[in-house]
């Protein structure tokens, strides 16, 4: 967890320092206060659209459920060495999709998991991404990309107004005003054009940058789950999920925030073959 916090503390200032790179003072203030207020909206509202109930207005039934979920995966990673100063806050989600996620201090289950034998095993994925931060870090970035696009966007619009602007008027005192009017608005949208494909250039590289730090994260949080006991669980729900996005094109699977199904099985079974063929893999806490 504190080295999440160190990562996550380390871009925060990068992201500051970028953009006073870009614009001074004014730039770095305004990612300051950007970021942590876009973080902010972005978690609570994925809360908001899941339309999520707490754990403690659930029926009975329900709220039993989860929390002997997530009870038992806590204390298969305690008996690993894993130590919890807190617990997250839990809350069910009426959408009948199989999925979870984490938002915060918040992890999200919905109603499509809870008749299904797999629900540990979310549960356990889910609480590596809470317990080492991943959804502030996924945030920073995703907010960082529109922070600085934004910024960067707004200073590149000035330089080429005011190359355009020197232009014409160049044209105009060497030639005459009709003229410089001409060239002026030419250097204008040709400068434009060229200043909006670098700029979609750098948010698509910067998405599938973010896609790719995603995916890994998926990784881990798979692997943490499988390292506490929840290997097989994990398996059976990617292979009920597998079908409905096996046909994927090869541009939507490296957009994608989660790496493939049969990629994630894949990863799952060598951890659990490096359990099966080293003991003290299975005993011994390791960092994520």
């Amino acid at each position: 967890m504190y080295i999440s916090a160190v990562i996550f503390v380390v871009l925060y200032a990068v992201d500051i320092a970028l953009g006073y790179c870009i614009a001074g003072y004014i730039g770095s203030l305004f990612v300051a206060v950007a970021l942590p207020i876009g973080i902010f909206i972005q978690l609570k509202l994925a809360l908001f659209q899941a339309d999520a109930i707490k754990l403690d207005d659930l029926s009975p039934s329900d709220k039993n459920k989860l929390s002997l979920a997530f009870e038992n995966v806590l204390q298969s990673a305690e008996a690993l060495g894993y130590k919890f100063s807190k617990n997250p806050c839990i809350y069910l989600s009426e959408d009948r999709a199989m999925n979870g996620f984490n938002a915060g201090n918040a992890i999200v289950i919905n109603r499509g998991l809870m008749n299904t034998g797999c629900l540990e095993g979310i549960c356990a994925h889910e609480i590596k991404h809470w317990r080492y931060m991943d959804s502030y870090t996924s945030c920073l970035i995703c907010n960082t990309i529109t922070v600085l696009s934004l910024l960067a966007m707004f200073v590149m619009s000035i330089y080429v107004f005011a190359i355009a602007l020197f232009i014409g008027i160049l044209v105009a005192v060497i030639g005459n005003g009709t003229a410089g009017f001409l060239v002026g608005t030419f250097v204008g949208n040709f400068l434009g054009k060229i200043k909006d494909l670098v700029l979609r250039a750098n948010l698509y590289l910067m998405n599938v940058l973010q896609g790719l730090l995603s995916r890994h994260t998926e990784y881990k949080a798979d692997e943490w789950a499988t390292r506490i006991g929840y290997g097989e669980q994990l398996k059976q729900f990617l292979r009920l999920t597998y079908e409905s996005r096996r046909m994927e094109s090869l541009l939507a699977s490296l957009l994608s925030s989660h790496p493939s199904d049969s990629k994630r099985i894949g990863h799952i079974q060598r951890i659990q073959n490096q359990m099966n063929d080293t003991d003290e893999l299975v005993r011994l806490p390791f960092n994520v």
